[in-house]
Formats: structure tokens, C-alpha cells, sequence
């Protein structure tokens, strides 16, 4: 297989060129532990490229469902979104087109219906959530359909981008970039998506606490996805974007 080695042991040593090593020239040194954080893994493979799928016939456009599935209301009758960054309210606008409106519904709340349609028949977004088997999903239980999991390149990223400006978060001092949810379900579909754009990911869990009257109480379990995939931006929101590196 290809792989390349760390030259010494610490995490800002570079490492040497790609080539071709036998599994037992990989073993032969190969580190089986880290026992300090000045020592790190000696061999790297290179990263796998992305997975190519037909353009798909999507009922919601990708990008729109990333913000639905981050910040949006499924559970409710009419279908709505919370955000504060107008750039974001911007991109569904643009992808949803005519004849589509986003309104402001409150302080950071927006909805999405049918210009004058005057509610003379269903929601079309309303009844693709159905199908997709979303509608009415609280937070932790939220997915990926399969659809969108196995759709072309641009609407995976378009979709990530979605995910990402609404409940994406980095860290600034590095740029490394999270994806954050209750639903584990969502954490290993989000991962699986970053794998498939030919990047890595990572999941964690993480006990949330919260204070009620004054007491000290476990709330759901929170997983974060470390997302990072060297040719692509996983964020549209020109804020996160520019830290991401």
C-alpha cells in the first residue's frame, strides 16, 4: 500500500513523500501507542479519494434540508427555521427560487411557504418531509435520507454546507471544524457523508449538563463530528468560512 512516515517522533515534524510499503515494512517499526503528546503516529496513509454518484432527483434542494435538518423545526405544521445570519436566509432563498418565500417570523425565526398560494393546497416541502420519513422528527431523532446520502458530489457538499452553517461550529485558533447534534443517528450519517467527499471524520459523545431552579441536571448526550475534507469548504457562512483552513 502507499503510505508515508513522520520524520521523528513530535506533531510538528513534516512528513516524507508518499511510497509504496509492504505491510511488513510497515510493521517492522510501526508505533503502537501514543504515550505522551510529544509522540505521535510514524506512518500516515493518504487520504481516499471521493465517492462519484449520478446526480439525483432530490424533492427539497440539498443546501435547504441542511438547514432544515441543523436548525429547522420538523415537528411543527408549517415549516420553519432559526437562524440570526441573514447570509444563510440569503442561500435558501436563492436555491429555493420563485416561487418560494422566507419570512421573518420572529426575532430569529423564519418560514418558508408558497408565495400566493394562499394554502390552497399542501406544502410541497411539507409532504417531501413526509416521504422522506422526517416530518414530525424531534431533534434526536433526526437523519440523512438515503437519497441525499447517495446523490452527486455538488448536492453532498451543498448539503454539509447546510449542516455546517447552521450546527457547525470551529475551533478558531486551529480551524478545525464540528458538526454538532443530539441525534447519533445524524453524527454517523453527517460522518459517512465527510468520508464520502474524501475527507475524515470523527465522532464523539459528550455528557450535557443544564441548571434547573438552582439544581444541577444531565441533559441528552451531544455528538460532535470532527469534519475535514482538504478540497472542500464545508461552510457557506462567509464568517466560518474564512477560519476554516
Amino acid at each position: 500500500s502507499s503510505c508515508k512516515s513522520r520524520m521523528g517522533g513530535g506533531r510538528k515534524r513534516t512528513y516524507l513523500k508518499y511510497e509504496n510499503k509492504t505491510a511488513i515494512e510497515i510493521a517492522s517499526n510501526l508505533r503502537d501507542s501514543v504515550q505522551s503528546r510529544s509522540v505521535h503516529w510514524n506512518w500516515q496513509l493518504p487520504p481516499t479519494p471521493g465517492v462519484e454518484f449520478a446526480e439525483a432527483s432530490l424533492p427539497i434542494p440539498p443546501y435547504t434540508l441542511g438547514v432544515l435538518l441543523g436548525d429547522g423545526s420538523l415537528s411543527k405544521t408549517g415549516i420553519e427555521f432559526a437562524t440570526v445570519d441573514g447570509e444563510i436566509v440569503d442561500q435558501v432563498r436563492q436555491e429555493l427560487g420563485s416561487p418560494w418565500q422566507v419570512k421573518k417570523t420572529g426575532k430569529c425565526s423564519w418560514i418558508v411557504s408558497q408565495g400566493n398560494n394562499g394554502g390552497r393546497s399542501p406544502n410541497p416541502i411539507s409532504v417531501a418531509l413526509t416521504l422522506l420519513g422526517l416530518r414530525g422528527l424531534t431533534a434526536p431523532r433526526k437523519f440523512i435520507p438515503k437519497e441525499y446520502r447517495f446523490a452527486a458530489r455538488s448536492q453532498r457538499i451543498a448539503l454539509l454546507q447546510g449542516l455546517m452553517d447552521t450546527d457547525g461550529s470551529l475551533i478558531k485558533k486551529c480551524g478545525l471544524a464540528y458538526f454538532s447534534t443530539t441525534s447519533k443517528r445524524l453524527a454517523d450519517d453527517v460522518r459517512e457523508l465527510v468520508l464520502s467527499l474524501g475527507g475524515s471524520a470523527g465522532v464523539k459523545s459528550y455528557a450535557r449538563k443544564y441548571r434547573h431552579k438552582g439544581e444541577k441536571r444531565d441533559g441528552l448526550l451531544e455528538y460532535r463530528v470532527r469534519v475535514h475534507i482538504a478540497d472542500v469548504v464545508p461552510f457557506r457562512l462567509s464568517r466560518k468560512a474564512l477560519l476554516y483552513r
